[in-house]
């Protein structure tokens, strides 16, 4: 990419020198082989990385939208779809032990499941004022858990 600008914005017989000079120096088509690394590595990575531009949560008066990896519109949730507010002190792997990562997890009617810890840098713990805000919007008991069983 350096070199293509420095053809179009610079001095473009001294880019085609230097480039020969690189390609002779290599033994190789140099510029080739980046292309194909380009389009090999970094074009995958670019695909990617977009894909996951939608995840992201909004909570509002009304409720909760969700978009996921790859979705093209992002889901809506009412405070009304919502079938249970668990907090959870982490994730039970799969020795059995405990890895802190504390939650407030909503399961909507529909079997979907959205946690606070998705998505995000772990937190030392759950957001108090998250946590009022939803069980005042559903009106729902709270239910404490260590953690869901594995796999779940």
């Amino acid at each position: 990419m350096t070199l293509r600008l420095w053809i179009v914005f610079g001095n473009a017989s001294q880019a085609r020198l230097y480039e020969s000079w690189s390609n002779a120096k290599t033994g190789f088509n140099a510029t080739r082989v980046l292309r194909l690394i380009a389009l090999v590595i970094v074009a995958p990575i670019g695909l990617l990385t977009l894909l996951a531009v939608p995840i992201h949560t909004s909570i509002g008066a009304e409720g909760l939208t969700i978009g996921h990896f790859g979705a093209i519109s992002p889901g809506f949730y009412s405070y009304s779809d919502v079938r249970e507010i668990t907090v959870t002190k982490g994730i039970r792997l799969r020795d059995g032990s405990l890895q802190r990562r504390p939650a407030i997890v909503l399961e909507f009617t529909d079997g979907t499941r959205w946690s606070s810890a998705d998505n995000r840098d772990p937190q030392d713990s759950i957001d108090q004022s998250l946590l009022s805000f939803l069980q005042s919007h559903t009106g729902l008991p709270i239910t404490y858990i260590d953690a869901f069983p594995f796999g779940t």
